[in-house]
């Protein structure tokens, strides 16, 4: 149960982590005039930072679902053992 425990925060400090590296990543404004191979490479590389955000965003959430869930049921098997 504790290496499972320690699995779920790390996979949750991954989480964080690639929602940063997705920020970071996330090209800057163009040009007021950009070119349009300026544009569509700007449009590629949003498009990437935010795929980057949306796959962090659920392994952080699905991490954080999966470690109350264990709360509860160690909560849970700690009752009935003392009954």
């Amino acid at each position: 149960m504790l290496t499972l425990k320690r699995l779920l925060w790390i996979s949750l400090i991954v989480g964080v982590l690639i929602i940063i590296f997705s920020f970071v990543k996330h090209p800057g404004i163009p040009f007021q005039d950009p070119t349009v191979e300026m544009l569509l490479e700007y449009n590629k590389e949003a498009n990437l930072a935010d795929d980057l955000q949306y796959y962090g965003l659920l392994i952080a959430i699905g991490s954080i679902c999966a470690i109350g869930i264990m709360n509860i049921i160690i909560k849970f098997k700690s009752i009935t053992r003392r009954s």
